[in-house]
């Protein structure tokens, strides 16, 4: 089929969309500074860390410390010092503590000479900062040792714990200064009740019931202001992606050196929000467009005849026919969540001393052994082979090589907007060679989930469907393949958080909704051009690859615990 004039058109517009958004973030606003510096702390590991300053900054700025917490990194705090660096004349460092992100080492208790060795150096880095005017803001993890820098340097005016809790037994009603805690109502990591427990010290209570919430003790002016503000509908994930959280940190610490209230009703958040979700919306769009005009170009054959049996890696809808909804649901459910012992396969990648990425390896494998196992039993019953399938997808080059375009040009664009400014998807060179052992790994488990989201449950579904809109049967099965992983996902991960009695992991359930939702609406559309699982398990394994393998803490998974 030839390619359409207004094809082409659409895909120049998604592309201009994601310029527009990848641009945007890492320009605006037009006067800020970004800066990206490394350092060595004191028992010799390098330490990464951004400036992030005005272009005419003048003597004697204020400084901001920000650390992050565990499994996320500095990245993850730009909507914090973004937001300060643009509403006056500070310099805002965020850093990257050891064995996260691009700094070296190994996840332990020696956070605090990383804060050190970046506090240390900025003189030479910026000799108008005025060292003896520091705020410092700590996340999750990060809370402990920026709190504990706090109690014993006067030079620190200012310290904001978010969805953390200051050290009851160190900190007074004096000491640290102007301190505020800010958590989510919702936040799993920790309760209410440990934060008020946390400030009876510093607001010189009695007990729990006497510390008042969203109540300014003390002064400001005089350093001894003490807040505790509780979000409604917060969370622990979502707190630094929270407007609320942002203008609060932002108010305490403009307040703190400046002495004024400063405007916060519009936010360079809310722009950077519009260009993130302009140029996701034109990354989305140009991977479609692209894919089509390729697949136009190269004239995939991908029309699978109805009633014919599986062969060239295609399924058709005929096969399941004599298959009920409850059967095949059931079913799913029956050999996916009761091969229990086959999680002991992906389970041996704990060795690998990366907390997250080896978490992600069990449950994607185990779920992709079982699938695969499931498949090989509803296909067998129909007279087909899965490993002749496969073996046949897998062999098509033109999917290899639309996927090997798709993949950088999806990734690059995340990187821009996404990587360098709400979660960092690039990993150290160090890390290069898991990135390798993971990608194949990942590859190899997104695979299996394409196969039976695109050739199985899609061919259920069309087999079942009654709409004659083919585009409103697409959306169906797309919706089909995200419900049954994604629940699959939701049912084992709430199970562990009730045997733990800790709701701190389900967090990790709200990200899997866009990855899963972009996995089978793209997988889908991509089968639907080329006939091939290949396209987008190579795109899934890709991204998700750099992400987890950035993200992952480096150390063992007990040191890691010792750490939530």
């Amino acid at each position: 089929m030839a390619i359409k004039k207004y094809q082409l058109v659409l895909t120049l517009v998604f592309l201009g969309m994601t310029l527009v958004g990848a641009i945007g973030l890492n320009t605006y606003p037009a006067d800020l500074v970004r800066e990206t510096h490394g350092t060595v702390a004191s028992d010799g590991v390098y330490i990464s860390f951004n400036l992030y300053h005005k272009a005419g900054i003048p003597d004697n700025c204020p400084v901001i410390v920000i650390g992050h917490g565990i499994m996320v990194n500095k990245e993850y705090m730009s909507n914090f010092a973004i937001e300060i660096a643009a509403r006056g004349n500070f310099l805002v460092a965020s850093l990257d503590w050891r064995g996260e992100g691009q700094s070296g080492g190994a996840v332990s208790n020696s956070l605090y000479l990383d804060l050190e060795a970046v506090i240390n150096i900025i003189p030479s880095l910026m000799p108008t900062a005025n060292m003896s005017a520091i705020g410092l803001v700590g996340f999750s993890m990060g809370g402990g040792p920026t709190f504990q820098y706090a109690v014993n340097h006067t030079e620190v005016r200012a310290w904001v714990g978010v969805a953390t809790t200051p050290d009851g037994n160190v900190g007074n009603t004096t000491n640290p200064k102007n301190v505020l805690a800010i958590k989510g109502e919702d936040d799993e990591a920790f309760s209410s009740d440990r934060l008020l427990t946390a400030m009876m010290n510093l607001t010189n209570s009695a007990s729990i019931s006497d510390v008042l919430v969203n109540h300014e003790y003390g002064s400001i002016a005089a350093g001894t202001a003490r807040k505790i503000k509780i979000i409604p509908l917060a969370d622990h994930l979502t707190a630094t992606w929270d407007p609320i959280f942002t203008a609060d940190v932002t108010d305490w610490m403009v307040r703190t050196f400046y002495g004024i209230t400063p405007d916060l009703t519009f936010m360079v958040y809310h722009i950077r929000v519009i260009l993130l979700l302009v140029g996701l919306t034109g990354l989305v769009g140009i991977v479609y467009g692209i894919a089509l005009l390729i697949a136009r170009a190269e004239k995939f054959h991908n029309t699978v005849d109805a009633k014919a049996p599986a062969g060239q890696g295609k399924i058709a809808p005929a096969l399941f026919k004599d298959l009920s909804t409850n059967a095949f649901v059931g079913r799913y459910y029956a050999w996916t969540l009761g091969l229990i012992p086959t999680v002991a396969i992906p389970a041996a990648s704990i060795l690998i001393p990366m907390f997250l990425t080896s978490i992600m390896v069990i449950l994607n494998g185990w779920l992709a052994i079982n699938l695969l196992i499931y498949s090989w039993r509803l296909l067998k019953k129909r007279g087909c082979s899965v490993k002749k399938i496969i073996m046949e997808d897998l062999a098509q080059k033109k999917a290899w090589i639309l996927g090997a375009i798709i993949t950088p040009v999806f990734v690059t664009g995340f990187y821009f907007m996404v990587g360098m400014n709400y979660l960092g998807s690039m990993p150290p060179v160090p890390r290069f060679p898991f990135v390798i052992i993971y990608g194949v790994t990942f590859f190899v488990l997104f695979y299996i989930f394409a196969f039976f989201n695109e050739q199985i449950t899609a061919s259920f579904v069309k087999s079942k469907s009654r709409f004659k809109d083919d585009k409103v049967t697409y959306v169906v099965q797309s919706l089909v393949s995200f419900g049954l992983i994604y629940s699959w996902f939701f049912a084992i991960i709430m199970t562990a958080c009730a045997l733990m009695q800790s709701m701190f992991f389900a967090i990790f359930l709200i990200l899997m909704i866009p990855i899963f939702l972009f996995m089978a609406f793209a997988g889908n559309y991509l089968h639907r051009l080329t006939l091939s699982s290949v396209p987008n398990a190579l795109l899934q394994s890709v991204l998700i690859t750099l992400l987890v393998v950035t993200l992952s803490p480096i150390g063992s998974m007990f040191g890691a615990f010792m750490h939530f």
